[in-house]
Parts: C-alpha cells; sequence; structure tokens
C-alpha cells in the first residue's frame, strides 16, 4: 500500500521538531522496505530458479542495504551472501573503459588517436579506428575475435594468440557508422592498457583502481586460482538446474573477465561520486551518449549504457557469461544506485529484477510488468555464432510494462546453454 503523500508530507512537518520520534519513524520505514524488497526478491528468485542473487543498494556513496538469498553452490549448500564473488561477464566493460580513462588523465593516451598508435601492427584498414570507437562500440570491428568452438573455447589463449586472430579481420562498417557490440574492441583497448602502462591489465586494474579504493575481493578472472567465496554459475533447462559450462576469460580479458561482490562494486560506485580515480570530465564523457556519424545517438557512452527510467537519469549495463546473470543501475541525479549479482546464466532480462528494486525508492515508477514467453526457432542448420558459441535455438520473450514492452530473444547452444541475448525496445 502506497502512504497518502500530503498525510507524510505533515508528519515529516510535526517530527522536524521532534528528534527522537523522527528517528523512530525513518528507522521503522526503512525497516518496512527492506522487507518488502526482500519479499520481492524471493518472489523473483523461486519464480524464475535462481540459486543465489546478491544486492546491494547504495544511496549517496553509502550502503544501505547488502544481502544475500538463496545458494551460492547448491551442490555445497553455500549461502550467497554480500560478499559471494561472481563473474561480472559484460558489467566489467566500465573498467577497461575507466582504465583507459585514467590513462588519458595521465597524458599518455588520447580518445581522438587512432588505435594503431598504441598497436603495433594494426592493419591498414583499422586507420580510421580510434580509441573512442572502441570504448563506444561503434569501431566497425566484429563482435568476436577469437573464433572457437564449444570445446575449443574453454581453453586459454595467449595475448599474441588473440592478437593475431584480430587483425585478420575485417571492418564490418566504416567506423563511427552505427552502433554494433563488439566485445574484440574492449579487448583492444585492454591491450592498449598493457602496452602503454608496461603492466599486465590485471596489475594495472589492482594498481590504479582496486586498491587505491580498497577492493579486496575483486580480480581478473581464471579458473587456475583458488578465489574464496566465488559462487558456481547455472542455467535452467527442460531438465532443471544445470552447472553452465566454462568460457575462458582470456577470450574475454578486457571485455568480461573481472570477479568482484556487491560490496565491492558499492566501493567502486561511491568512487565515482568523486575525484579519488576520474575526474568531472572523464565521468562527462563516460555516461554521455555517443554521436554517430550521421548525427543520431546511440544510448551509449564508454562502457556505460546511458538513458532514463521514467525521467530518472540512469547509466546502467548488465553481463551474461557462463552462467551468470547481473545488473548494476546507476541513478544519477537521484544518487542511488541498485547492484544485482546472480548465478543463473538463462534468467532474461537481470534489469527488471533492479527495476522492482527501484520502485521501491521510486514510487512513480510505471509497474514492473512480467515477462511472457512467446515461443522459440530452430536455428541448429543456419550454422550461426554468439560468444564464440554455436546457436541451435532462440527463445522469444517479451517483457511488458504500463507504458512500455521489450522484446528478448536469448540464444542457446546445441547442449541448451545460454549464449548472449537481443533486446528490442518497443
Amino acid at each position: 500500500m502506497t502512504a497518502n503523500p500530503n498525510f507524510v508530507l505533515r508528519f515529516r512537518r510535526i517530527v522536524t521538531a521532534l528528534p527522537l520520534f523522527a528517528a523512530l519513524f525513518t528507522l521503522s520505514a526503512m525497516t518496512a522496505r527492506a522487507d518488502s524488497v526482500d519479499d520481492f526478491l524471493r518472489r523473483q528468485i523461486r519464480k524464475r530458479h535462481i540459486p543465489g542473487l546478491s544486492l546491494a543498494i547504495v544511496k549517496d556513496g553509502r550502503v544501505v542495504k547488502a544481502a544475500g538469498y538463496g545458494l551460492a553452490n547448491v551442490e555445497l549448500g553455500a549461502r550467497a551472501t554480500p560478499h559471494t564473488v561472481y563473474c561480472l561477464a559484460s558489467m566489467s566493460k566500465q573498467f577497461a573503459a575507466a582504465s583507459i580513462m585514467l590513462l588519458v588523465q595521465d597524458g599518455k593516451v588520447s580518445l581522438e588517436s587512432p588505435i594503431g598508435k598504441y598497436l603495433d601492427g594494426a592493419p591498414v584498414a583499422w586507420k580510421g579506428v580510434t580509441v573512442r570507437h572502441l570504448l563506444t562500440h561503434t569501431s566497425g570491428l566484429p563482435r568476436e575475435g577469437m573464433q572457437t568452438t564449444d570445446k575449443t573455447g574453454r581453453a586459454d589463449f595467449s595475448r599474441d594468440e588473440i592478437w593475431k586472430a584480430a587483425i585478420a579481420l575485417p571492418l564490418q562498417t566504416p567506423p563511427g557508422e552505427r552502433f554494433a557490440y563488439s566485445n574484440l574492441g574492449f579487448n583492444l583497448a585492454a591491450l592498449i592498457v598493457e602496452r602503454v602502462s608496461g603492466k599486465s591489465y590485471g596489475d594495472f586494474l589492482q594498481a590504479r583502481i582496486f586498491g587505491p579504493l580498497g577492493i579486496k575481493s575483486s580480480r581478473l578472472n581464471d579458473y587456475q586460482t583458488p578465489v574464496q567465496n566465488r559462487a558456481c554459475g547455472y542455467i535452467w533447462t527442460q531438465r532443471g538446474l544445470r552447472i553452465a559450462d566454462q568460457t575462458s576469460p582470456t577470450l574475454y580479458f578486457g571485455a568480461g573477465a573481472i570477479l568482484s561482490t556487491v560490496l565491492d562494486l558499492a566501493k567502486w560506485d561511491a568512487a565515482l561520486y568523486t575525484d579519488k580515480l576520474l575526474n568531472a570530465e572523464s565521468r562527462r564523457q563516460m555516461w554521455l551518449a555517443t554521436r554517430l556519424n550521421g548525427g543520431r545517438t546511440s544510448g551509449y557512452g564508454f562502457g556505460w549504457e546511458v538513458g532514463s527510467l521514467h525521467g530518472h537519469e540512469r547509466v546502467a549495463h548488465d553481463g551474461l557469461l557462463a552462467g551468470f546473470r547481473r545488473y548494476i543501475a546507476r541513478f544519477l541525479k537521484d544518487r542511488l544506485t541498485l547492484i544485482v549479482l546472480t548465478n543463473m546464466g538463462s534468467l532474461p532480462d537481470p534489469g527488471t529484477i533492479a527495476n522492482g528494486v527501484a520502485r521501491e525508492y521510486f514510487p512513480d515508477l510505471e509497474a514492473l510488468g512480467s515477462i511472457v514467453y512467446l515461443g522459440e526457432r530452430d536455428l541448429s542448420d543456419k550454422k550461426l555464432t554468439r560468444h564464440n558459441g554455436r546457436i541451435a535455438k532462440v527463445l522469444y520473450y517479451k517483457w511488458k510494462a504500463d507504458k512500455s514492452s521489450r522484446y528478448i530473444q536469448v540464444y542457446l547452444t546445441p547442449n541448451g546453454q545460454v549464449t548472449d541475448e537481443d533486446v528490442v525496445e518497443n
């Protein structure tokens, strides 16, 4: 039930003169809100077969709620907590973009310079591709660099192997012509970080971002190093819950290989309100919608989706890889951030969960809506690939709320693994 706004306003005026009653009233409201968020998330976990979920709500750079729900590892019965470590997948792109911007601030990289200035041996065909193009998915480069199969996608690749595979690929469109999502572009951005700084990408992240912010549980992923509190990734199939296939983190070392927790991401969020890492101009450029050659804007900045939700300015990003789905939404003017990390790779559009939590803070938001399964299509004879996995089937969903709807296409490999998705606004 929503409180009458006039009553709340009169009540607040009264308690202004009564600090004790005001404190009790605030505590009661926070408790009620926390209970409703908990209830909402538990319903989502049951409804969507999510093994485990971790949440952080950050207001004005301070964590106001951090919690875990369900299981981080079903086999071990390990509970999901705010300290559970998840693969961030494409949410990692914001860190690659921030790393480039730190080098821009150092005067060592220019956004307008061709990438060949920093990457010796770049093809002549890439001469028009700038650093800015890499960060905004407007380079014209293919989506992926290494072409692998379901089996070879688990193998580790050296930077040299990734580079040699990349330079053999032609541009698909002229640079700046259109937005086309490219994991290869962010791998190249991370490669620029390595070549300019003289450090491995992981060491650069530790030295320039994680270390200064006191971030303790975040790192580049690899499957050889034991990681305390690491979650296991899952998918939901017709046969029930299954452990997801692993994809080598080396394939997406700049595009999707960071491990983190909601508490570490809360520290990252707090830093983005200050000049501790990135100055105001760097942050402004990261969250500015990209203008294409023809004058249109793409709705993407530097590693962040740029837009709004029911009039609330928002930058956000999701992620999908190896049995994990996650979402971060920063409502800039409201100074509210929602971080949702899950170990359910077949979850369609995790942003709808974040939107449901946001409604507790923005009563004017439209209803969460519902996701409806529309059908499927067999693509096994098409020889298509996404995220280096061969596509055998596509599932169609429709998400509908009060004032808008979107269509979601989820792509499956022959063994039922989710390899990618497309979202189309209507």
